[in-house]
């Protein structure tokens, strides 16, 4: 795999949890009628956002510990503790090479257990264990274009502060094609990589956090994802994305959403990483018996439009060259 896997973009867990987190103690009442009261539009916004950034977090999170067993069979599986992103915190890797032939293959896993672990995107100190089991190996992952891994990634307790934390199963299956071009002439640009991620057996993924001395937490069932990246155009397209989303928030309170793709959802990614969002794709939002529609639209180059609906009416409008965006 010598690009090394492209991650969903840098979603922090704050905004995550914070997404769907009193606020209007009111919300979803009825009117004394027994006809629910519309959503407003803040908390359209609040629940198209919350459902977009939780979607994409899961597949970035799981990229993310790939990744680091990549790199650690690659460094020559050390077993000494190393220090984590600008020497904060250290965390300890075990491999287990179960065939013992010093590479990738199915059977083998890497735990690794983190202490005040800072990362690029997750946290500055991670304290807690995580577990990659392979479960699947085709071609040489680690210096090939054309290969495929399929991965358990197990998180028994992970805290990324003193007041957040998250557990849970998940399924990865990664795929990396350069397609009619022959695996000796292809370069970067010709790497298309596809990456699923699903719960399948796995249970619920859980998401847990104190503020102002009250405990929340909520939980991710039936997750669900495809997404295809593209190194010659930059272009990462999602074809699959769903997934429930359900607990207590500080700015919505209970909450119980189901999200569902409707056309592709796509982003364009500039050499640097960035990105001013997606710019095409549809989506829905499931709740309090309201369907919540999100597109999103590129009218210029450079810009993301998205336009949040209701089907009780409500709706907003907004673009990344303002700030009242996602």
């Amino acid at each position: 795999m010598k690009s090394g896997l492209k991650t969903a973009g840098a979603l922090a867990l704050t905004t995550l949890l914070g997404a769907c987190g009193g606020g209007d103690g009111d919300a979803g009442k009825d009117s004394g009628g027994g006809t629910p009261v519309p959503m407003s539009q803040a908390e359209l916004r609040l629940f198209a956002g919350g459902a977009y950034e939780t979607g994409l977090f899961l597949p970035y999170f799981a990229m993310g510990f790939i990744n680091s067993l990549l790199d650690h069979v690659g460094d020559g599986m050390p077993d000494e503790p190393q220090p984590c992103a600008d020497g904060q915190g250290s965390r300890t890797s075990v491999y287990v090479d179960a065939d013992r032939d010093g590479k990738i293959s199915a059977g083998d896993s890497l735990t690794i257990d983190m202490t005040d672990c800072a990362t690029r995107g997750l946290g500055d100190a991670l304290n807690g264990r995580v577990r990659i089991a392979v479960k699947e190996i085709q071609g040489d992952i680690l210096n090939a274009f054309n290969t495929v891994g399929v991965f358990t990634l197990e998180v028994p307790e992970l805290k990324l502060s003193a007041s957040e934390s998250m557990s849970g199963t998940l399924q990865v299956r990664f795929e990396q094609t350069t397609h009619d071009v022959p695996e000796a002439s292809a370069g970067i640009e010709d790497v298309e990589e596809t990456m699923e991620v699903s719960q399948s057996g796995g249970g619920d993924f859980k998401l847990r956090y104190t503020e102002d001395g009250k405990d929340y937490e909520q939980a991710i069932s039936g997750y669900d994802s495809k997404s295809h990246f593209l190194y010659a155009t930059g272009t990462e397209r999602y074809t699959a994305l769903g997934f429930t989303h359900r607990g207590q928030g500080v700015t919505l309170g209970a909450f119980d959403y189901r999200m569902a793709l409707v056309d592709p959802l796509v982003t364009v990614y500039d050499k640097d990483g960035s990105t001013p969002g997606s710019i095409a794709g549809r989506y829905t939002v499931e709740t309090r018996g309201e369907t919540i529609t999100t597109t999103f639209s590129s009218p210029t180059a450079g810009t993301s439009d998205v336009r949040i609906e209701s089907s009780s009416g409500v709706s907003w409008s907004g673009s990344s060259d303002d700030e009242g965006d996602l």
